[in-house]
C-alpha cells in the first residue's frame, strides 16, 4: 500500500486512498476512492455513515507528466437510518453532477489569458468548446456597487445658445 501522505502531496487530492495506478495507451488511470466519514442526510439532517452501494465514477483530471489523467472513483452511496433517503458522499475535488475536476475547470479558465478561442481550450483540455462554454457560463461575477448618489457635473449644464460638443 502506498503512503497516503505522498500521495496527497503528488495528486494535489485530500481524504483520497489510492487503488491503483496504470498507465495505458498514453494515458494515466488512477483508481481511488474516499477516506470513510460521516455524512449527513440532505433530507432530515441526521448523520449516517451507513453505506447502500458503491459506484464508480470516471473523472477527467488534469494531464501529468504529459498524459491525460482519468481518475476512477469508487463512490459510497449512503442511506439514512430515519427518511431512508440515499445519497452520494460529497467530494471536495468534484462538483455535484460533474464528470471533470475543479481543478480542471479552473485550468481552462485561466487559459482565458493567453487563449481567446474556447475551441483552442478545449482542444489543449481534451474537451469540446461547448464544455468550455458550459464552465465559462456557470462561473458566478459579484455584481460591481453602485452609488446610492448619482452626482452630475453641471459646469457644462448651460451653455447658453452654443452647441455642446462631447469629446
Amino acid at each position: 500500500m502506498l503512503n497516503n501522505d505522498c500521495i496527497e502531496e503528488l495528486t494535489g487530492l485530500k481524504d483520497i486512498i489510492v487503488d491503483d495506478v496504470k498507465n495505458v495507451y498514453g494515458q494515466q488511470h488512477i483508481y481511488l476512492h474516499m477516506s470513510k466519514r460521516i455524512h449527513i442526510c440532505p433530507v432530515c439532517g441526521e448523520k449516517t455513515s451507513k453505506v447502500h452501494d458503491y459506484r464508480t465514477q470516471t473523472i477527467k483530471d488534469i494531464s501529468s507528466y504529459g498524459q491525460m489523467t482519468y481518475l476512477h472513483l469508487r463512490k459510497r452511496r449512503h442511506v439514512c437510518p430515519v427518511c431512508g433517503k440515499r445519497f452520494y458522499e460529497e467530494v471536495d475535488f468534484l462538483p455535484r453532477y460533474h464528470r471533470m475536476t475543479n481543478r480542471l475547470a479552473a485550468y481552462m479558465m485561466d487559459q482565458f489569458a493567453d487563449i481567446q478561442s474556447m475551441k483552442q481550450i478545449g482542444k489543449i483540455a481534451k474537451a469540446s468548446g461547448q464544455t468550455v462554454t458550459k464552465i465559462f457560463d456557470s462561473i458566478s461575477y459579484p455584481k460591481p456597487l453602485t452609488p446610492e448618489v448619482l452626482s452630475i457635473d453641471e459646469s457644462r449644464g448651460d451653455s447658453g445658445d452654443e452647441k455642446f460638443y462631447a469629446y
